[in-house]
């Protein structure tokens, strides 16, 4: 089964190899070889992978306009809500199909289109993901995770994790149900300007705190983002091991946003509810808190607090929660000093206009710990202290800003500090990964390797699809000189992120370690390909 149907005129073979590759360069699978097998006929061969496909990309040439294979593909395209029109010449498409925005590619492939090739990537990625949604819903495919293999530990900070030895093996095959208070926010659908794209982001890390803050079992952001675009309800329940799946879709206009968003009782394959809030941006605050509240309501399970020290404040002013959320988006992308620099500004901006914006403080104690961590810079370590502080005495119980600041104890060698601050966290987010790898590494530099090893351990029971937990055991593991327990690990990381140039470069490392070179420079070699692309 291909993920993307790619219909064109047999003329323009030679032209659409190029959108070919360039669809599968971004691990799309893509059918368009028309040839047959013995036995098979074009009508049954046509209708059975335009039935599969998530996406059919049409492509209009001066040819394929009087093609009648290419107008039914379209037809059958549009009729399932997943046609992508193309245009390689300057034509119009059949009158049946000029309601819909067609992507401009003339002179294709003599003309290169870099942006309209990007936005294409863009638009495939965006039907996917609506193809993916729809398939959450029919209830036959939650039989299958009575049939399907686990895919990680399940035991969501249990200490019977280790007792019963779900983790001696990567991916061991449990039995065991994800707690009631378990949930995956998927990425939502953006719809809108594509500068602002942030605004949808911040929301969903913003909802994710919220959550967090109540006592819910949230997904690591990091381990949905891994997730297949056209992943099944069956992969996202085996994998991140929750009850239920947040999804939904983020309109922007200028007239202010709509969020529309549907949540999955990932047992049953059935809708729990669904709901749609308007909102102009000068009112985003109070729509963030009315979905978190809606959201906690309506799952209505035992959580840690009923206090409201989930919400944000109603008197942060618009513009500082807009610039909050374009400061956790450049966050959140990537390691990169330009995501730093952008994040810094954005969240000086908020800072600016609201200086004791607690949310923000903390965004900027995460932004100049990221910027230590790189330049190793002590004027850096300084300021994130001092956010950190502010933000704390704001917001005392804000995971993400007592795990930064465990870290700053972390790196100033101040061990014990480091490792209560860890426990804190792990405290208030019993999901949270990373406090338990804040803790595997305080208790190694601190000798206590045996029980080191139970956190690290720890942190990929909790979150079994954040491939990130998995990576820092393996490399505690190869600390530890035992290689090939590593290479498992670093294998599962893998599995979890294959387009990841880190989880490649420390496969190669626990290869090379193991004396598997040709395998080690093959890794190095992906790593590499990955990073310049």
């Amino acid at each position: 089964m291909a993920d993307i149907f790619l219909s064109y005129a047999s003329e323009d073979r030679e032209r659409v190899r190029g959108l070919v590759g360039l669809l599968e360069s971004h691990g799309w699978s893509v059918w368009w070889d028309r040839s047959l097998k013995p036995g098979e006929t074009w009508p049954d061969v046509i209708e059975r992978e335009l039935s599969r496909a998530g996406c059919v990309v049409v492509v209009w040439s001066n040819d394929a306009i009087g093609s009648h294979w290419v107008r039914l593909e379209a037809h059958a395209a549009r009729q399932r809500q997943i046609l992508v029109p193309v245009a390689i010449d300057s034509v119009l498409p059949p009158d049946e199909f000029t309601v819909y925005q067609t992507l401009d590619l003339a002179g294709y492939p003599s003309n290169t289109h870099e942006v309209q090739l990007q936005e294409l990537g863009a638009v495939v990625r965006t039907q996917l993901r609506r193809a993916r949604r729809r398939k959450l819903m029919p209830w036959a495919a939650a039989l299958l995770l009575l049939l399907v293999p686990v895919v990680g530990g399940v035991c969501w900070g249990s200490d019977a994790c280790f007792a019963s030895g779900v983790h001696d093996d990567v991916g061991e095959v449990a039995q065991v149900l994800p707690p009631e208070n378990s949930i995956a926010i998927l990425e939502f659908d953006y719809r809108g300007a594509v500068d602002e794209i942030y605004l949808a982001r911040g929301f969903v890390d913003l909802l994710a705190a919220q959550l967090q803050t109540v006592g819910y079992l949230v997904a690591s952001q990091i381990a949905v983002a891994a997730l297949p675009d056209n992943a099944d309800i069956a992969l996202i329940h085996n994998r991140l091991r929750v009850r239920w799946a947040l999804d939904g879709t983020f309109y922007q206009s200028p007239a202010g946003v709509r969020v529309s968003a549907q949540l999955v009782d990932l047992e049953t394959g059935y809708q729990k509810n669904n709901w749609s809030f308007d909102a102009t941006l000068s009112d985003m605050v109070a729509l963030q808190n009315q979905f978190a509240r809606t959201v906690i309501e309506e799952l209505d399970v035992p959580t840690r607090t009923l206090d409201e020290s989930w919400r944000i404040s109603p008197d942060v002013q618009p513009d500082a929660y807009v610039s909050h959320l374009r400061g956790l988006d450049s966050l959140g992308r990537g390691q990169s000093l330009a995501d730093i620099d952008a994040a810094e500004a954005a969240f000086a901006d908020a800072l600016r206009i609201a200086p004791d914006f607690a949310l923000a403080h903390a965004g900027m104690c995460r932004t100049k710990l990221r910027r230590y961590e790189s330049l190793r810079s002590v004027e850096y370590f300084e300021e994130a202290r001092r956010h950190c502080d502010q933000a704390l005495g704001l917001n005392a119980s804000s995971v993400e800003t007592t795990l930064a600041i465990g870290w700053l104890h972390q790196y100033a060698g101040d061990y014990l500090q480091a490792r209560n601050m860890f426990e804190t966290a792990a405290a208030l987010d019993a999901s949270s990964a990373d406090a338990h790898v804040g803790l595997g590494t305080a208790l190694e530099a601190s000798g206590e390797f045996a029980v080191a090893e139970t956190h690290f351990a720890q942190a990929t029971v909790v979150q079994p699809g954040y491939w990130i937990a998995h990576n820092r055991f393996a490399m505690f593991l190869i600390r530890r000189g035992r290689n090939e327990d590593a290479l498992r690990r670093f294998e599962f990381a893998l599995e979890l992120a294959p387009s990841s140039p880190a989880a490649l470069n420390n496969l190669g490392a626990a290869l090379m370690f193991a004396d598997r070179l040709g395998l080690a420079v093959q890794a190095f070699d992906r790593s590499l390909e990955i990073e310049q692309d």
